[in-house]
């Protein structure tokens, strides 16, 4: 509903009553930018004093600005609000979409009413995104930044300043070139739009079957279809009930669907899609690339150390998995 209405309130101040230009977000970038830094930093103060307040911090190392920046508290709430759930799908996500709209508009100021069409092919994508995470909110309660990360600066940082100021690099970048330089033959943009896809809909149906089992073990979203599939064209023949781990601490290790093709194959979805936004910008330059360079490292260095934890959590049958599941991103390759 949220989301709803900050499209209505956009569309009535700018287009409606025109209030405020419909570029001001792209003509304020760095002031806004800047603000959100600010803004991170007094919010990551306030949660850690709230989390002292009450009683509810956790040291992480000896290290106090480590601890900052990781957080003191995994779900902090001022009264029943709860600000990580809050701050990780509201603010930052809706933003990214705003500042991709005022690009398109900027770029329609600055070459004559003209705008490319990679320009509006990835926003469509990312609002596709976005909406994607609002009508499937549910599943994020049981994804890992919720039930386990601490709520400090790094994700405070990272979800209002990072995803708006920095997801929405690719129609930054467009809204200050040309159109005429961003024609793409047809043969081109079929293959980014598959990519594209092909990586939101691995990215949500991965999603959606480890959040439907974590609720009922015995089903996995999906997994008849992907079997009758596997059937139909290679003559693969494999169960329908789900295969898992029991755990001795009691949570149960997916390695059925998705989970049983590689251990992350939900952020394999999302650098799939993301190589497909950066294409649609052509070779003009390497800033569109920087996000899914950044993407890729940043999901390594994630997956490493999830892996960590759930070696220290899980011990000999997180062993039995990772040698069931080898591969982490891309099966064969990685």
């Amino acid at each position: 509903m949220a989301y709803l209405l900050t499209f209505i309130a956009y569309y009535i101040i700018c287009y409606h009553y025109h209030t405020i230009p419909s570029t001001f977000l792209a003509d304020n970038f760095t002031l806004l930018l800047v603000a959100s830094n600010i803004l991170s930093f007094i919010i990551a103060i306030g949660v850690s004093i709230l989390a002292y307040q009450q009683n509810n911090y956790q040291f992480i190392s000896q290290n106090l600005m480590y601890d900052f920046w990781m957080g003191y508290s995994r779900n902090p709430r001022l009264y029943n609000f709860d600000l990580k759930f809050f701050f990780e799908g509201r603010p930052g996500l809706m933003l990214w979409i705003l500042l991709n709209i005022s690009f398109i508009e900027k770029q329609k100021q600055n070459f004559d009413g003209h705008y490319s069409l990679s320009i509006i092919i990835i926003t469509i994508f990312q609002i596709l995104f976005v909406t994607d995470y609002y009508y499937f909110e549910e599943a994020i309660l049981t994804t890992w930044d919720i039930m386990e990360e601490k709520f400090g600066l790094m994700m405070i940082w990272g979800d209002i300043v990072f995803v708006p100021f920095f997801f929405s690099i690719q129609t930054h970048y467009l809204s200050l070139h040309s159109p005429s330089i961003q024609i793409l033959s047809t043969s081109y943009l079929v293959f980014c739009l598959c990519l594209c896809i092909s990586g939101f809909l691995l990215f949500r149906i991965a999603n959606l079957q480890k959040h439907h089992f974590s609720y009922d073990s015995s089903y996995v979203w999906g997994l008849s279809c992907y079997n009758y599939f596997l059937k139909q064209l290679f003559g693969i023949n494999r169960c329908n009930m789900p295969k898992y781990i029991q755990t001795k601490r009691g949570p149960k290790i997916l390695y059925s669907g998705c989970w049983g093709i590689a251990r992350r194959m939900n952020l394999t979805g999302d650098i799939l899609q993301s190589i497909g936004w950066c294409l649609l910008c052509s070779f003009n330059h390497f800033i569109p690339y920087t996000y899914i360079i950044y993407l890729t490292v940043c999901f390594m260095h994630r997956e490493r150390r999830d892996n960590e934890v759930c070696q220290r959590k899980f011990g000999s049958n997180w062993n039995r998995y990772t040698n069931i599941v080898q591969w982490r991103f891309f099966p064969n390759i990685y």
